[in-house]
């Protein structure tokens, strides 16, 4: 009895033995694995939110609509593939009016042979109340008076608040300042005043303004767009307007702000954008020029470049 007890006790040890380490072990893994994936999760890449893409395409629209110093992304990036374009669209119409042309002469042609024939008898000849009718030129459709820009604008602005007071509470939650938040309403609030008023040079000065703020909202956001290239075209766009104010000082200080925005930007973009940088870098030492040589017929064209190419990089950067 002893004996068996004593074997009884050998194996139970030999069993505790063999568990106890597979026990803890599978705890141990179980742990590291949950911090992994809580990591992973955290690290999850948001997009920009919706209404705050919407927010920055309006302040464009309104640029855009004054005929300000704005480029739709979706304009070719230079005027060599968008004359050809227009070339192609203008030989299409061409070839368009010269064949309805030729129809229509051999329709006249047609006519003319079938006139020649006797006529039945149930044709009549025209009264000369029917003749003058058909003689009679068609006058041209009126052309539509050009759209008012202020017509286009308030609709836009409307939007604005709209969409702020969507994005107000998320950016909030999502660390905005108090400050931040505080300005953007009160920018926008002045852009809308401005806009009641009627004066275009004031109203994109207050449109870029309200833009400015657009960086630190995205800053809110891990995002592939990029704040800090915003930052530069805000800076752009200041330096334009201000140019033609003028407003030297400032257009000359709203440089030297691109300059340095642009700097701390381009070390941090990947090599292989290496073209679409040097293009940017040349037509930022360009516009920076025309600027300090106050040259005012330059100075919107050079910007538009500048523009242009901000608009090439970042469009590269978020594929």
């Amino acid at each position: 009895m002893v004996r068996l007890k004593s074997t009884i006790f050998q194996i139970l040890v030999v069993t505790l033995t063999i568990c106890l380490p597979t026990v803890g072990c599978g705890n141990k893994n179980n742990g590291p694995s949950g911090q992994q994936q809580s990591a992973q999760g955290g690290q999850s890449k948001e997009t920009t939110p919706d209404v705050l893409t919407g927010i920055e395409e309006n302040i464009e629209s309104i640029i855009t609509a004054l005929k300000g110093p704005s480029v739709p992304k979706d304009e070719d990036s230079t005027g060599d593939a968008k004359s050809g374009k227009q070339s192609k669209e203008k030989s299409t119409q061409s070839e368009e009016s010269k064949g309805k042309q030729e129809g229509d002469k051999s329709s006249e042609e047609g006519g003319g042979s079938k006139s020649s024939e006797s006529p039945s008898p149930s044709e009549s000849t025209p009264s000369p109340k029917e003749g003058n009718t058909e003689t009679k030129p068609q006058s041209s459709p009126a052309k539509p008076s050009p759209q008012d820009p202020w017509a286009e604008i308030t609709p836009l602005v409307n939007s604005l608040h709209y969409q702020w007071n969507e994005l107000r509470p998320e950016a909030t939650s999502k660390g905005a300042s108090r400050e931040l938040t505080d300005n953007f309403s009160n920018s926008l609030n002045s852009l809308t005043n401005t806009i009641i008023t009627k004066n275009k040079e004031n109203t994109l000065m207050e449109s870029n303004k309200l833009y400015s703020y657009i960086p630190d909202l995205l800053y809110l956001y891990k995002s592939k767009a990029s704040p800090e290239l915003k930052r530069v075209k805000y800076y752009t766009r200041n330096s334009i307007l201000n140019s033609l104010a003028p407003n030297w000082p400032t257009a000359e200080s709203d440089i030297t702000s691109l300059k340095s925005s642009w700097s701390t930007y381009k070390n941090t973009i990947d090599k292989k954008q290496h073209e679409n940088v040097s293009k940017l870098d040349y037509s930022i030492n360009e516009l920076e020029k025309v600027i300090k040589d106050k040259n005012q017929p330059l100075i919107d064209i050079k910007g538009r470049v500048v523009l242009t190419n901000i608009n090439t990089l970042e469009k590269a950067s978020e594929e």
